[in-house]
């Protein structure tokens, strides 16, 4: 129901704080309207709206960058791309560290296998009773008791003599 026919009625509308009611006008089409004052719409549908001097300066002055903002901002991007490139070298030297670490890795275990090769090499080519048997046709016998003399050295795994040892190293 419009308004009208709740005056013709004798009551009143209900109160709705969300909406304002007005007259309406009986039929489908609009005679006349008041004239009111229409914002204009910019070209994207926005309404224009009047702005101060003060606001169009301040907003001016918040896009623009002064010399310092531009001078603090080039020093920034330099300090970025200045630990950028520090970063991409020592990454660099880094890669080139690990792969000589690799290559000396290689290495090392193959002169490690070759190492054990002539080991095993020199093993099985020495035969200890043939070697025996050459000793005793030229004189050498097993040591008794009192002729092995014991050295003790922490630094060698072997003992090379080149004099007499002096009694007190001596132990028996």
């Amino acid at each position: 129901m419009s308004e009208r026919n709740y005056v013709r009625q004798g009551r009143k509308p209900k109160a709705d704080p969300y909406r304002e009611y007005v007259e309406v006008l009986d039929g489908n089409a609009v005679r006349s309207v008041a004239a009111e004052e229409v914002p204009e719409r910019s070209a994207d549908g926005e309404k224009s709206r009047k702005l101060s001097e003060t606001t169009i300066r301040n907003r001016e002055r918040a896009l623009s960058l002064d010399i310092r903002s531009v001078a603090f901002l080039t020093a920034a991007v330099t300090v970025c791309v200045l630990v950028c490139i520090n970063f991409l070298e020592i990454r660099s030297e880094s890669t080139k560290l690990q792969e000589e670490v690799i290559r000396l890795e290689t290495r090392v275990a193959s002169q490690e296998m070759e190492n054990d090769i002539r080991q095993s090499q020199i093993t099985s080519s020495v035969n200890l009773v043939e070697v025996k048997r050459r000793a005793e046709e030229m004189g050498m016998t097993t040591p008794s008791e009192g002729q092995i003399v014991y050295y003790e050295s922490a630094d060698r795994d072997y003992v090379r003599q080149y004099q007499e040892l002096p009694e007190n190293i001596l132990r028996g």
